[in-house]
């Protein structure tokens, strides 16, 4: 199958009927140049065949995707051992080779990640869509669903009992019992029944779950 089309065999046109037909169905990244060997656009896929023929359809394209298929003159892909391995190689290609029409994915705005407060005496685990330099504290992902992210994030409170509520509602809470405190289930680490030093430490068997997270699920 091929990994790039040949542009000195290309005409005026892109032979998109050619590449295709050649095409895997396997998991990767697919780079789209310009007749200057310039990278257009990067894109991650589960089957590299369906994703790449879907831009050479003949209806139903936005003019912005129209724009970009007017351009291209040769693709590259690079196939991986699964989308989450794709999904961190797009990553990486996208901030080292800044394609021009990657405006919408560009600083890892749309991907799900899980994000461990620093906070020091009340440590909580969010969901969080992109990664940013706020905070201080410890992320995890990118994941490939905003489902997996909160399975994960069920598992993890049940587990290490840390809160989940954002800073602002923590900050504006009235003194209560924790909603999901029960007989049968101890008191969540942020209670106020619970010491401070069983607080703090709480947050490290939750911290080292990302040395069990499979390497191709974080960056």
């Amino acid at each position: 199958m091929p990994t790039r089309s040949d542009p000195a065999n290309q005409t005026a046109e892109f032979d998109s009927k050619n590449f295709l037909k050649q095409l895997t169905e396997r998991p990767g990244v697919y780079r789209m140049f310009d007749e200057g060997g310039n990278v257009l656009y990067v894109g991650k896929a589960r089957n590299l065949k369906n994703r790449v023929s879907s831009y050479f359809r003949k209806t139903g394209l936005a003019p912005k995707t129209e724009a970009l298929v007017g351009k291209i003159a040769s693709i590259e892909v690079t196939i991986t051992g699964s989308e989450t391995e794709a999904l961190l190689l797009e990553q990486n290609l996208i901030k080292s080779l800044r394609p021009p029409y990657n405006i919408l994915l560009r600083d890892d705005k749309s991907y799900p990640y899980i994000y461990l407060s620093s906070h020091s005496d009340y440590p909580s685990l969010t969901f969080r869509r992109g990664r940013t330099k706020k905070g201080g504290g410890t992320w995890f992902g990118p994941f490939p669903s905003s489902g997996a992210v909160k399975e994960s994030l069920n598992v993890l409170q049940k587990v290490f009992r840390i809160r989940s509520c954002s800073e602002s509602y923590f900050k504006n809470r009235t003194v209560r019992a924790c909603s999901t405190r029960s007989t049968v289930v101890p008191p969540p680490v942020w209670s106020t029944s619970v010491p401070r030093t069983t607080r703090r430490t709480s947050a490290v068997p939750a911290c080292s779950w990302r040395v069990r997270t499979p390497p191709s699920s974080r960056i």
